[in-house]
C-alpha cells in the first residue's frame, strides 16, 4: 500500500475533478492518495473520503456519517424505513422505497441514499435515470449499489 500527499497543483485538479464527477463543493487543504492493489482512495485531513472505484468516484459512507453528508453537492435520494435494511444490505434502490429526491441530477450521477427520519446515509449508488425521470416513476431500479454499509470499502478504510 503506498500513501503520499497530493501536491498543491494535484489537489486543485482532484478539486476540479470532484467538482465536475460529483458536484463536491470544496476539498480540503490537507489531501492524500493511498494506492492499494489498482484501487485509489482520497483521504481528506486525515479520514478516508472517497475512492475510485472502476471509474467512479465513490464518497466513503465513514466520512459522510462525520460531516453529515449535507452540503457537500451531492444529490441525495430519501427512502421511506422499509426501504433501509435491503439498501443497508447492498440492494439496489427501487422507485416505491423512495420518499423525496434532493437536487438535480442527470442519468449516471453518484447519488446518496439516506433515510428519512435523520437523513442518515445509508448508500452511495448510481442511478439509472435523471431526478426528474426518477420523481415521474411509481416501480422499478432506479439506482445501483456501489458503497454500502458493511461491504468491502466500510470494512477495509
Amino acid at each position: 500500500m503506498k500513501r503520499h500527499r497530493l501536491s498543491k497543483k494535484d489537489r486543485n485538479t482532484l478539486e476540479e475533478l470532484l467538482s465536475e464527477k460529483l458536484g463536491l463543493s470544496s476539498v480540503p487543504e490537507t489531501v492524500e492518495l493511498m494506492e492499494d492493489e489498482g484501487k485509489k482512495c482520497y483521504i481528506f485531513d486525515g479520514v478516508p473520503a472517497i475512492c475510485e472505484v472502476n471509474g467512479e468516484f465513490v464518497p466513503l459512507l465513514k466520512w459522510l456519517l462525520k460531516h453529515g453528508g449535507e452540503n457537500l453537492g451531492i444529490p441525495r435520494i430519501i427512502v421511506n424505513k422499509g426501504a433501509v435494511k435491503p439498501i443497508s444490505g447492498g440492494a439496489d434502490l427501487m422507485a416505491p422505497g423512495i420518499v423525496s429526491i434532493e437536487g438535480t441530477f442527470p442519468k449516471g450521477s453518484i447519488v446518496i441514499v439516506a433515510e428519512e427520519e435523520r437523513k442518515i446515509p445509508l448508500a452511495i449508488m448510481k442511478a439509472i435515470f435523471s431526478s426528474d425521470e426518477i420523481k415521474e416513476m411509481k416501480r422499478g431500479k432506479v439506482a445501483e449499489s456501489l458503497h454500502h454499509v458493511g461491504d468491502k470499502l466500510w470494512k477495509e478504510l
